[in-house]
């Protein structure tokens, strides 16, 4: 599996990169995997002007295409320290299991 957040990082470790081409807007570069991976290869689409991800193509090993397109980014968010933790509180009659 490949959590969608970590394509702004996987081309600095485990796969070669290949640049396919570029038009006015867009770069397009390949990644392929190094080693075994569910993916048989990445096709990523970058914006020139602003140096970010504008969609890319995971191409898994039986031929499905999955297409991302990033519509915007949003950078220096603030979070409430809360925001990433789970209120047992507010769902009691969820069972947490702690297994830690």
């Amino acid at each position: 599996e490949l959590n969608p957040s970590k394509i702004f990082t996987m081309y600095e470790d485990g796969y070669n990169y290949k640049f396919i081409n570029e038009d006015s807007k867009i770069y397009h570069i390949n990644l392929i995997p190094k080693e075994t991976s569910p993916f048989s290869k990445v096709e990523l689409f970058i914006n020139k002007h602003k140096m970010q991800i504008s969609s890319f193509i995971l191409i898994d090993k039986q031929g499905s295409n999955y297409k991302y397109i990033i519509d915007s980014f949003e950078t220096n968010i603030e979070f409430d320290k809360d925001f990433f933790t789970f209120n047992t509180k507010e769902f009691e009659e969820v069972d947490v299991i702690d297994l830690r």
